[in-house]
């Protein structure tokens, strides 16, 4: 649940920029450090949450290597979420604001019931990516800290999350290169 939360936000990252976009895709910066930076403050506040439930779990005597366990779980299927949204946000963005007010571009209530289709299609893939990630974690679960197992589970949970995400990273970045005429007319033309 805790992974979903964010998920509007992550899902469609270029559609909350709106008309600003249109200053990003002119820099010479490389897309991959925007794509990368929005993913650290979406990960930022995910995790702000996460602080806060595993904190409760731990006053009421949970074991450390259960909070322990669920972090790495949480950064694992975390990054690798981020990432799908990364293409998702490329692929299939659309004007959104978070404040509710208009965004000056108008998307047809058909764009935004088939980019919620797509998205949904999408997490529906992320969850079979993820399926390795949801056994490390009972396996965590099961094994307990004691012996090298639980670490060396816990180790390939973090670099499955990290390998997935750098390279839907740098292929969500190649596709904005090559999309980013398709984002401006979706985000910013009315």
């Amino acid at each position: 649940i805790l992974v979903f939360l964010l998920g509007s936000f992550s899902l469609n990252q270029l559609g909350l920029e709106g008309p600003a976009v249109q200053l990003f895709l002119a820099s010479p910066a490389p897309r991959w450090r925007y794509l990368a930076g929005k993913n650290l403050a979406l990960f930022l506040m995910a995790a702000a949450t996460l602080a806060c439930a595993e904190a409760g779990f731990l006053l009421r005597q949970a074991r450390w290597s259960t909070v322990l366990a669920d972090c790495v779980f949480f950064a694992s299927v975390q990054a690798a979420y981020l990432a799908a949204g990364n293409v998702a946000s490329v692929l299939w963005p659309y004007p959104a604001s978070i404040s509710g007010k208009s965004t000056g571009v108008k998307a047809s209530q058909v764009t935004i019931l088939l980019a919620s289709l797509y998205q949904f299609l999408l997490v529906l893939l992320f969850g079979y990516a993820a399926l390795p990630l949801l056994s490390g974690r009972l396996a965590m679960g099961l094994l307990g800290p004691r012996g090298w197992a639980y670490w060396a589970v816990g180790a390939c949970m973090l670099l499955y999350g990290g390998i997935f995400y750098g390279l839907v990273l740098a292929g969500a970045s190649r596709l904005l290169r090559r999309l980013e005429p398709h984002v401006l007319e979706k985000l910013v033309r009315p």
